[in-house]
């Protein structure tokens, strides 16, 4: 990534706030009110996770909706209100064509974000709206000095070596603080029929305690029944996971994958070689594989800075072309 882009994407993360208990929810709900995706039958309905864009939708909602649409792509993932209502949220969604079927919900409050620290009712009312029935968090619940650390920036602002220093300020006990908070927001959302999942990033697999890192320790603290896992593959095989070692690990529980490449493996975690889908390492036949051996429903396209000869949206089309010229436009419509 580049340096303003680095601090942009976890100033949103520095901005969480401190954890609260949260009020009841209303009783289950009926099946939410999602658009029928097109294409009847197929396994998968492959989306676009918004955050590839960066500000675009915040600049052009429907402009950039009706891109998307357009590309090919039937689903998105949101990781951020963009300033909009739910409601505008789901009507700019329907005049594209596109369904939400998960969203993207900090541990701690940030501008234009959902969180599980306020009131879970009104998350719940939120994601009902949308037509969504996955929570994904996409960071572990940050401990106050790492906080305080992302919110005062060297000079220069963060690099990948600067950045993976001050996350390990996150310890082993905070990770054992964001599976329990997890625990406890998912079975109250459960309620309403929504699923809450995690998201890993690279420094998620460094060790931390007797050889266990922060995803082992949520990982075995999680209870499997209300838990899921939304494996990023860029990030896991940037970190130099086994991807096919974490998925039989997961025994099921990955609902959600986000799609994306990268040239390199990296000693640091947080040094993602971004590149467009199919151009760089990741394995793609023995991801879709092993995509097909699980109850994985819904894949997310996710490319991110360094955009080498590459935009956002050229990024997007790249990866829509190449899935489906790869796996056939069957596999995802």
């Amino acid at each position: 990534m580049t340096q303003p882009q680095l601090r942009s994407r976890r100033q949103v993360l520095a901005g969480l706030g401190a954890f609260a208990a949260a009020a009841m929810l209303p009783t289950f709900r009926a099946q939410a009110n999602t658009p029928a995706a097109a294409g009847g039958s197929a396994p998968w309905l492959l989306g676009l996770q918004l955050y590839t864009l960066e500000d675009a939708p915040a600049k052009d909602l429907d402009g950039t909706l009706e891109e998307v649409a357009g590309i090919g792509y039937r689903t998105v993932q949101i990781s951020q209100s963009y300033g909009q209502s739910a409601q505008r949220l789901r009507a700019a969604l329907d005049r594209a064509g596109l369904s939400c079927p998960a969203i993207h919900v900090l541990p701690r409050p940030a501008k234009n974000s959902w969180d599980l620290e306020g009131d879970l009712s009104r998350l719940a009312d939120d994601i009902y709206t949308l037509g969504a029935t996955h929570a994904v968090v996409p960071a572990p619940r940050y401990s106050d000095a790492l906080v305080d650390a992302l919110n005062h920036p060297p000079p220069g602002g963060f690099n990948a070596a600067k950045l993976l220093g001050v996350l390990k300020l996150m310890g082993a006990d905070d990770w054992r603080r964001t599976a329990d908070l997890m625990n406890e927001k998912a079975e109250i959302l459960a309620r309403s029929g929504i699923r809450v999942g995690y998201h890993n990033h690279g420094f998620d697999f460094v060790p931390l305690e007797q050889g266990k890192s922060g995803f082992d320790i949520l990982w075995e603290r999680t209870d499997p029944k209300l838990i899921d896992l939304e494996l990023d593959i860029g990030w896991a095989v940037t970190a130099g996971q086994d991807v096919k070692a974490l998925f039989h690990r997961a025994n099921g529980r990955i609902r959600t994958v986000h799609l994306k490449d990268t040239a390199r493996v990296s000693s640091n975690p947080m040094d993602l070689a971004s590149t467009d889908v199919g151009t760089g390492i990741v394995n793609w036949r023995e991801v879709f594989e092993l995509i097909r051996e699980t109850r994985v429903r819904y894949l997310f396209v996710e490319q991110e800075a360094p955009w080498v000869n590459t935009s956002p949206m050229k990024a997007a089309r790249v990866a829509y072309a190449y899935l489906s010229k790869q796996f056939g436009h069957a596999a995802f419509r």
